[in-house]
């Protein structure tokens, strides 16, 4: 049986990840921007997530959802639904020009 491979990672961004550093400045972001987190997600607990949205400060429009009882996974998993609802209102958003 074949061993799983896992691809390799750039070391520099693993020892950013490992230094706490972030790759680029969140905000030079200028579009809408959608986070999505789940409940139970252990690569990515909450506070990230809180702190990410936070420095979102030139986006025209931001949103952040929380999905119950998710993983990582969420997208394969029972609220699954929840997140696709949650992504179709984000792009169904009409927004103004210059938004």
């Amino acid at each position: 049986m074949e061993e799983f491979m896992v691809p390799a990672v750039d070391p520099g961004i693993r020892e950013f990840w490992g230094a706490g550093k972030a790759l680029y400045d969140p905000s030079a972001i200028h579009v809408p921007t959608f986070l999505v987190h789940a409940e139970w997600d252990a690569d990515l607990p909450s506070y990230m997530l809180h702190s990410y949205f936070e420095r979102l400060t030139n986006t025209p429009y931001k949103r952040c959802v929380e999905i119950g009882e998710g993983t990582h996974t969420v997208i394969l998993e029972k609220n699954r639904m929840q997140l696709f609802q949650a992504v179709q209102q984000f792009l169904d958003k009409k927004l103004k020009p210059g938004q």
